[in-house]
């Protein structure tokens, strides 16, 4: 089998279990944060504003070709995002500006990890004409994850804290 469906396997499932997480965070905005309908939808945009620039990390990770440039950026791009949500679920208080500003953290992180992920399905993709067949492979994983961590954030949010 080729090595490259588990890297993208991996690296799409990573991406999808975060959603497990999203549920709850809704509920920290309002029962914990005190955010009415409006400072909540500004939380959520400004947490989710690095993927509406997602394209620029593209252009951070176009120019590193080949093995250990990539994988260092992959690398630290899964420190950041978990070191980030280490942190949130080690804190005993939340305060709006650092859940803020990890959670964003986190958002970058996994930004990264997919630009880097997609730049290597492309590079090996177009080499093996195998580009159609690997991006089939990550968006089976990432959607069958996000229906499963829906379900699963359900859960969190009614049996575990925040």
């Amino acid at each position: 089998m080729d090595p490259a469906y588990v890297f993208f396997a991996a690296n799409y499932l990573a991406q999808g279990l975060i959603g497990i997480a999203y549920e709850p965070i809704y509920y920290l905005q309002k029962d914990v944060l005190h955010l009415g309908p409006a400072q909540s939808a500004a939380f959520a945009s400004a947490m989710s504003f690095p993927f509406l620039i997602k394209p620029l990390f593209g252009f951070l990770v176009d120019p590193l070709r080949g093995g250990r440039a990539r994988a260092a950026l992959l690398a630290a791009a899964a420190l950041a995002t978990s070191v980030g949500w280490l942190i949130l679920a080690a804190l005993r208080g939340y305060a709006y500006g650092p859940t803020l500003a990890l959670l964003t953290l986190v958002n970058v992180g996994i930004i990264v990890c997919d630009v880097a992920c997609d730049a290597v399905m492309v590079e090996r993709g177009q080499a093996l004409a195998k580009t159609g067949v690997y991006q089939a492979v990550q968006i089976f994983f990432l959607y069958t994850t996000l229906v499963a961590t829906g379900i699963g954030g359900g859960w969190v949010s009614a049996h575990l804290s925040y």
